[in-house]
């Protein structure tokens, strides 16, 4: 009996930890406000693949569109050990309890390209696994350029205008932040607390028999 009461515990404590994990995915898309002018590009930041290099699913930015949008990632950050570069796909491990990720995207236009505004939206609407909190934050606008829309979005935002920069820095451009957090909800950490008092409980009774026994 005592060893099914293991098991039962065990069980229900890594199968709750099983189930508290969070998927999420996202599609945007960038272009000129005039679609017959200047290209555009898109992006990709989703939970299917792992947080490390995958060289068959991130692929460097590409250089033809005139108008960029680009996931800066660097070696050796957030786990990253891939070359640091833009790229335009990132898969990533899904979200633990608790757990946050984030990604750095940057917005820009190559210098001598059709001035226009820029258009950043969703390609859809993104998916989010119940429990998933979802921000866009623009952190940094260029030097010279006057934005005075909000700076903050959630998921169901729709498009956001910004004022047209080109450069050849694209570390100069538009940089905003895209941040996922799981939030645990409160039966699954009730499941956990509850398999793990199961363990503690009778590891306690177990130790107590012992020391009256001897």
């Amino acid at each position: 009996m005592r060893t099914v009461l293991i098991i039962l515990c065990l069980l229900l404590t890594v199968g709750c930890c099983y189930a508290s994990t969070y998927r999420f995915s996202f599609y945007y898309e960038v272009r000129g406000a005039n679609p017959d002018v200047g290209g555009g590009g898109k992006i990709i930041f989703s939970s299917s693949g792992t947080d490390g290099y995958d060289w068959d699913a991130e692929l460097p930015q590409n250089p033809l569109p005139l108008i960029h949008a680009g996931i800066r990632k660097v070696n050796g950050v957030h786990g990253w050990d891939g070359p640091t570069e833009f790229y335009i796909v990132d898969y990533r491990a899904p979200l633990l309890d608790g757990q946050r990720k984030t990604e750095d995207i940057f917005i820009w236009a190559d210098t001598g390209a059709y001035s226009q505004d820029i258009l950043l939206y969703l390609h859809g609407p993104p998916y989010l696994s119940p429990g998933v909190s979802y921000q866009l934050s623009l952190v940094n606008v260029p030097n010279g350029v006057t934005y005075t829309g909000p700076k903050e979005w959630g998921p169901d935002h729709g498009t956001i205008t910004l004022p047209f920069y080109s450069t050849d820095d694209p570390l100069t451009g538009y940089r905003f932040l895209a941040e996922v957090t799981a939030i645990p909800e409160p039966s699954s950490i009730l499941a956990l607390a509850g398999g793990l008092v199961g363990l503690a409980g009778f590891a306690l009774r177990r130790r107590a028999r012992r020391c009256s026994g001897s």
